[in-house]
């Protein structure tokens, strides 16, 4: 007997909480449209991931020097076999205070030994002015490049660093990258 009553009340349980197919049929739109939204959210985080990865790649120094409260960081060193030309990108920081950075004498030597001079119309400005722990992306481009050296011997400049707050505040450094990987398109 207890098992007919209990039979019974699952079949009357069971009755009164069915649901028919079109309240089904709703209930399956419903989540297939959450699930499309949703997927699209995902391929958005996605997309912010791989950008931000790539900014990190970008960003990522492959030398840095840090002399007098500034640093210098070599980010890429890319050859152009069009333009015969090379492009040097580092990133140049403040570390101690808001100042301008006056970038002189730049220059770039190859494996070969021959000497290259900026490029000042088709670089950027070589006065950076720097703000604290904020880095300032500056490209030099190097024309006229001979054969397609794979490796830069040396760039250097020489670097004159002024607080804003005193201009009689003045460092004086000379940097110097050696042996930079040169990657060509």
């Amino acid at each position: 007997m207890k098992y007919i009553l209990l039979l019974n009340a699952l079949i009357t349980s069971a009755v009164f909480h069915a649901q028919t197919n079109a309240e089904i049929k709703d209930d399956l739109v419903k989540i297939q449209a959450e699930i499309s939204i949703l997927k699209t959210e995902i391929q958005a985080v996605k997309s912010q991931n791989i950008y931000l990865k790539k900014v990190m790649d970008i960003n990522t120094p492959i030398t840095e020097q840090l002399k007098d409260n500034t640093k210098y960081s070599v980010i890429k060193v890319a050859g152009n076999r069009k333009d015969k030309t090379i492009s040097v990108d580092f990133l140049v920081e403040s570390k101690n205070e808001f100042k301008t950075a006056f970038l002189q004498d730049i220059v770039l030597i190859d494996i070969e030994a021959n000497q290259y001079k900026m490029d000042f119309h088709k670089s950027s400005s070589n006065i950076p002015v720097l703000s604290v722990d904020a880095p300032v992306k500056l490209t030099f481009l190097f024309d006229n490049i001979v054969g397609e050296p794979q490796i830069v011997k040396l760039f250097r400049f020489n670097a004159r660093n002024e607080s804003k707050a005193n201009s009689l505040n003045v460092s004086k450094s000379d940097q110097e990258f050696r042996d930079l990987n040169v990657t060509w398109q």
